[in-house]
């Protein structure tokens, strides 16, 4: 279903932004501490952040898979951490997901084409509502036909 609003999504939930499907995963934690011998090497601190995004092309095979930085990520065509800029049906500025207090949130940045979950149980449909079943693109229409 397109989102109207922002969205509350779970760690493992997909949603899809143009022909992309993505799935938003915990990251792992770092694991780059010294070892029990008096070995340590050196790097970069590691950035924290509470999710990432993964690609998830037809099939099940994972593509791109991009961290947060710090408690947002963006996807886009043009602009974002996250761009497919050969996918004619991404905005360059589609979505926004952030992490707010411990909830990471989906939102609709006014992209063209929108911004699609999945129903959990029931859902109540409005006039206007779009759902995409496949690659078909269905439009609740509870307007009243009076030509006879």
């Amino acid at each position: 279903m397109r989102i109207r609003r922002p969205v509350e999504l779970a760690i493992g939930d997909e949603f899809i932004v143009g022909d992309q499907l993505l799935r938003i995963e915990r990251n792992p934690d770092p694991d780059d501490h010294p070892d029990p011998d008096p070995t340590y090497f050196w790097s970069s601190p590691k950035p924290v952040s509470p999710f990432r995004i993964v690609q998830i092309f037809e099939g099940g095979a994972r593509g791109a898979c991009v961290m947060a930085r710090g408690t947002t990520l963006q996807v886009g065509a043009a602009v974002g951490d996250l761009v497919f800029p050969n996918d004619p049906l991404v905005s360059d500025y589609h979505c926004l997901v952030e992490e707010q207090a411990g909830t990471v949130v989906l939102t609709d940045l006014a992209s063209r084409t929108g911004v699609f979950v999945r129903i959990q149980g029931i859902q109540q449909l409005i006039h206007g509502d779009e759902m995409l079943v496949g690659r078909t693109r269905l439009i609740v229409d509870l307007s009243v036909n009076t030509k006879a």
